[in-house]
């Protein structure tokens, strides 16, 4: 039976780490192991976290609880999970979410079917009180827009350059191979979840399950709301670091986005998205007038 391991990053999620920790104990895969990475929380989440894995200890094959010294911020302790995790398989969980019982079956199953080294579900978007919702154009985006937009490119990793299509570290399965191959995740305030992906893609296409398995909570201290500030900066980044790896050289995923697999298609891509302008800096040696090689 194939270990998983759950990575939990935690930070000042009191109100909701016991029902987190609660969905992943319900897991219909039989082999789990728990990594709970506090980031130093300031409130009652380390505590909490620690009595309720204290009535656990049979449901898993290992829990491990680490804490930060200081607040380190999510890439950081996403990093530290893997480090410490064992499972041949890796699936992450914000603190403040939560998994439907199906949820690792179902997406190691399609994975196994198909081949592929990562995955990824339709999410259902919750809120405070853990109950549908509604009430904000994110939440229908979130829900909606990554299955339709698996229809509307030639390979499913095209759509990551729209939108982050899992729509959080959360909602990420892959193989502990893959994960390493990428070098984790990168050191980013807001965007580490889509450079993840992205970096993902490049080896390998996802499989995406068009069922609501991860329920995504919105409140009012979603890390997207207060990071907002810093999401253009790491955008860039991301799509920077995407352009140049996509006009390098070819990956070993064949149909990863770049010239290579559909160059029209991915010069109409590039301009709605201004990579040329994005990576500017990274062109201006080839500008007119710059001799790159003398005939």
């Amino acid at each position: 039976m194939t270990l998983v391991s759950v990575i939990i990053p935690l930070y000042n999620h009191e109100a909701y780490i016991t029902a987190c920790l609660e969905s992943v104990a319900a897991q219909t895969h039989p082999e789990l192991e728990l990594v709970i990475v506090d980031d130093h929380s300031t409130d009652r989440s380390f505590d909490l976290a620690r009595m309720t894995i204290n009535g656990m200890q049979d449901r898993f094959a290992r829990i491990k609880l680490v804490r930060n010294s200081r607040n380190r911020g999510a890439a950081f302790s996403l990093n530290r999970g893997i480090a410490v995790a064992k499972g041949s398989i890796l699936t992450f969980l914000n603190s403040d979410d939560l998994y439907v019982p199906e949820r690792l079956t179902t997406i190691l199953d399609a994975m196994a079917q198909k081949k592929r080294r990562w995955g990824f579900s339709r999410i259902d978007p919750i809120g405070p009180d853990g109950f549908p919702y509604w009430a904000s154009r994110e939440a229908h985006i979130f829900s909606i827009e990554p299955a339709q937009l698996q229809h509307a490119f030639p390979a499913p990793s095209w759509s990551l350059l729209q939108l982050q299509a899992s729509i959080s570290t959360g909602n990420i399965v892959v193989t502990r191979e893959l994960a390493l191959a990428v070098g984790g995740f990168q050191s980013l305030s807001y965007c580490h979840d889509w450079a993840f992906v992205l970096a993902c893609a490049w080896h390998d296409e996802f499989v995406f399950v068009d069922e609501p398995l991860y329920k995504y909570r919105f409140h009012g201290n979603n890390s997207f709301s207060g990071l907002s500030h810093l999401v253009s900066n790491d955008a860039g980044t991301v799509l920077r670091n995407h352009h140049i790896r996509a006009l390098t050289a070819p990956g070993p995923n064949p149909t990863y986005p770049s010239p290579l697999f559909g160059s029209s298609l991915y010069q109409k891509v590039a301009a709605q998205l201004d990579l040329e302008g994005i990576c500017a800096a990274d062109y201006a040696p080839y500008k007119k007038g710059h001799r790159t090689i003398n005939l």
